[in-house]
C-alpha cells in the first residue's frame, strides 16, 4: 500500500530553484518517491513543460540528468500522452474549464489511478471535484496520516489472522489421535485466554 502522488511541473521547479515557501515541501514529496515510499506519477506534459525550461535556459546536462532520473527510477511512473488520455482530457476540460495541458495532467493522474494531485497551481483546484488537489505542504500532512492509519491496520490484520492460524494449528495438535468433541474443545480453548 504504496502512496501515490501525481506531481505538477511547479513541484519540479520549486525544488531545481529553489523556491521559497514550497522548496522543503515539494522537495521532501520528491525525496518520498525517491526513496521508494510513494510512487510519482508524472503525465508527459509535465515532462514537456519542464525540458521547454531546461531548452530555453540552454540547461541542457541538467535536463538529460532529469530524463535519466525519470527513466530509471522505478517509483516514477510515466503517463504518455495517448487516445486514451486524449479522450479523457477532453471530458476534464469540458467539466472544469482547465487549460487543456492542466486538463492532461488530470487525465493522466486519474487514468495512473493516482489519488492525488500535487500541485501549487491554484487553477487546479478546478479538478477538486475529479482528483483530490493539494499543495505539498498538505500532502505530506494528510494523506500521510491516511497512509499510517492504513498501515497500522494492516500489520494489526495480519498479527490478528497470525494468531488465529497459531490457535487453530494447536487445536488441531491437540485433537490428531483423539475423538474429537468440538464444543469441548473450543470451550477449553475459549477459557484458557
Amino acid at each position: 500500500m504504496a502512496l501515490r502522488f501525481s506531481v505538477d511541473t511547479n513541484i519540479f521547479l520549486n525544488v531545481k530553484n529553489k523556491e521559497e515557501p514550497y522548496y522543503r515541501y515539494s522537495k521532501k514529496i520528491l525525496e518520498l518517491i525517491d526513496d521508494g515510499e510513494a510512487e510519482g506519477v508524472v503525465s508527459t506534459m509535465v515532462v514537456a513543460e519542464l525540458c521547454a525550461g531546461y531548452h530555453e535556459f540552454n540547461e541542457l546536462t541538467e535536463k538529460d540528468e532529469f530524463l535519466t532520473q525519470l527513466r530509471t527510477n522505478p517509483n516514477y511512473k510515466i503517463v504518455h500522452l495517448d487516445l486514451e488520455v486524449a479522450e479523457e482530457a477532453g471530458r476534464v476540460r469540458a467539466m472544469t474549464h482547465l487549460r487543456l495541458p492542466d486538463a492532461i495532467l488530470v487525465a493522466s493522474s486519474l487514468i495512473a489511478g493516482a489519488p492525488i494531485l500535487v500541485t501549487h497551481d491554484d487553477q487546479l483546484v478546478k479538478a477538486q471535484g475529479l482528483i483530490r488537489v493539494l499543495a505539498a505542504e498538505q500532502a505530506l500532512k494528510e494523506p500521510m496520516a491516511d497512509y499510517l492509519r492504513g498501515a497500522i491496520e494492516e500489520k494489526v490484520k495480519a498479527e490478528k489472522m497470525s494468531r488465529a492460524s497459531r490457535v487453530m494449528d494447536e487445536l488441531r495438535e491437540k485433537t490428531k489421535a483423539v475423538k474429537f468433541d468440538s464444543v469441548k474443545v473450543i470451550r477449553e480453548a475459549r477459557n484458557s485466554r
